[in-house]
């Protein structure tokens, strides 16, 4: 318990209780011991989370996202706790988010470490464009199965997308003339499941020799 109070930055009597408790609950829920779960649970703490969401099922969802992706236990809690924060501004549960990465990850060639760069150099300019998470997922595992290093792929995809939504005075006009309409964010993702189109979809627009 020393090492939950550190990690979670002093707790009282009762939130102590309640986060050991917790521990002990997921640890004979899960296939992790609990020393396990402690690790991770000082992973979420250092991070941050708040002990209600701590309580509240944030570490139920660490180990549930590790288990079913085979993704160890101290990086499930790193990964989670960073996308979590990513997204916070959505309001996302932490079962949503396990339930998002674990369907990224399984369908896909993604794995932990891909979603996590991917994720802080594309997720940034996916909330600017008014996309969410499944989308954002949707394009790093398209683009992951094309071969490409998600990690890589977020930069250039935000790269390319910057230019799109800032262009010159010259590719303004091309995309004027090509009728693509940056403002509609639709040209480029739509919401699915599973895939990225967006980009194929608007390609389908122009003229070979264009492209």
């Amino acid at each position: 318990l020393d090492r939950l109070d550190v990690a979670f930055g002093g707790l009282s009597e009762g939130q102590l209780q309640a986060v050991g408790d917790t521990v002990l609950g997921v640890a004979a829920d899960t296939v992790f011991g609990a020393n396990d779960i402690v690790g991770a649970a000082e992973t979420l703490g250092r991070a941050g989370v708040a002990v209600d969401d701590f309580t509240g099922g944030a570490i139920k969802s660490v180990a549930d996202f590790a288990s079913a992706t085979g993704t160890s236990l101290p990086v499930s809690a790193d990964i989670m706790s960073r996308t979590s924060a990513q997204w916070q501004s959505a309001g996302l549960t932490w079962d949503q988010t396990a339930d998002v990465m674990t369907n990224a990850l399984n369908a896909t060639s993604l794995s932990a470490d891909d979603w996590l760069g991917g994720m802080a150099n594309i997720a940034p300019l996916m909330q600017a464009l008014d996309q969410d998470i499944y989308t954002t997922a949707a394009t790093l595992g398209y683009f992951k199965d094309q071969g490409l290093s998600a990690r890589e792929a977020g930069t250039s995809l935000t790269s390319a997308l910057q230019a799109i939504l800032a262009p010159s005075e010259t590719a303004a006009e091309a995309q004027e003339a090509l009728g693509l309409r940056v403002g509609e964010n639709s040209a480029f993702f739509d919401d699915l499941t599973g895939e990225f189109v967006g980009v194929p979809k608007a390609l389908e627009m122009i003229t070979e020799a264009t492209k």
